[in-house]
């Protein structure tokens, strides 16, 4: 989730900035103006800014994962989410932005419904009341998937413990599985 969340920000980021300095920006301008018909109520204000929110994610959801700081940010994200106002910098800003929320809400609620039953692991370390929760190694052969319903961990294939290239050995599975 951490490259997704990533690569949607940097995607939306790119998008943003390659249409706003396009030579032509007529049509981008036209797009805004139809987008900005069917959202009649939306209107430019500079006084909208969410720029805290990334650093408040990097102080809480990345190497280091404080449940107490990612249930805050989360509360506050869902706050904002729930009455997202009609008005921004730009139309742009305003959809880069409402992508950025979401991806972050995605992440936190992915944190807190995973790390406390797998505790510190891969790249992160989980720290609940100041304590940093020790790995659960029951859970490195599960990939957790989360949605709308919660967590879901599903077994995984074991990583094989002898010298050979990865394609032979998942040949091998598949073989097997024929």
């Amino acid at each position: 989730l951490n490259d997704t969340q990533v690569g949607g920000l940097v995607c939306a980021a790119h998008i943003r900035n390659n249409l706003l300095n396009a030579p032509d920006i007529s049509a981008v301008n036209e797009a805004e103006e139809r987008i900005k018909d069917s959202v009649s109520d939306f209107r430019i204000s500079d006084e909208i800014c969410y720029d805290h929110i990334p650093e408040k994610m990097s102080r809480c959801a990345a190497f280091l994962r404080n449940k107490d700081g990612c249930t805050s940010l989360l509360s506050e994200i869902n706050g904002i989410i729930e009455n997202y106002p009609l008005s921004h910098k730009s139309l742009s800003d305003y959809f880069y932005d409402m992508d950025m929320l979401i991806s972050a809400k995605a992440l936190l609620e992915a944190i807190l419904s995973e790390m406390p039953l797998t505790g510190s692991r891969g790249g992160s370390v989980f720290v609940d009341n100041g304590k940093t929760v020790e790995e659960n190694t029951e859970y490195r052969n599960y990939l957790s998937i989360t949605d709308e319903n919660g967590i879901l961990f599903q077994k995984v294939s074991p990583v094989p413990e002898y010298d050979r290239p990865f394609e032979s050995y998942l040949n091998e599975i598949n073989e097997r599985e024929i």
